[in-house]
């Protein structure tokens, strides 16, 4: 009876050493876009879009409401506070007529600051010299 024991021990350890392999990995599906789904991507498709272009447009308006500022205070001969609207622009993408606005103000107000600040050291010489 030992002989059959230690033969079933035997027959049990082989068993259950034996390790079962893990089947291999299936290939992974690609996921099937249904027709439902198709038409809500393409939904948030246009309101990607369209929130876009608002946004874009905003921008826009927002840069010509500071060229137009700047223009009117040039038009007022407040060239400083027409120097500081145009400075409000920084970072802001203008189209090229917007640009091209933009740097023929910098140029009349940078003009016009120069021709004040000559005027002035004019009219402080003349005041040291006495007037004449």
């Amino acid at each position: 009876m030992t002989t059959l024991t230690l033969g079933a021990m035997l027959v049990w350890a082989a068993g259950c050493s034996k390790k079962e392999e893990a089947p291999p990995p299936k290939a992974q599906e690609t996921p099937k876009v249904t027709a439902p789904a198709a038409g809500e991507m393409q939904k948030t498709a246009e309101t990607v879009k369209t929130t876009a272009e608002s946004t874009v447009a905003a921008a826009k308006a927002k840069a010509q409401e500071l060229i137009d500022k700047a223009k009117r205070l040039v038009a007022e001969n407040k060239y400083q506070d027409a120097l500081n609207a145009l400075q409000g622009l920084a970072g802001m993408s203008l189209t090229a007529e917007q640009q091209k606005v933009v740097d023929d103000l910098k140029k009349v107000i940078q003009e016009a600051l120069a021709k004040k600040a000559t005027s002035e050291a004019t009219s402080a010489v003349t005041n040291i010299l006495g007037g004449k």
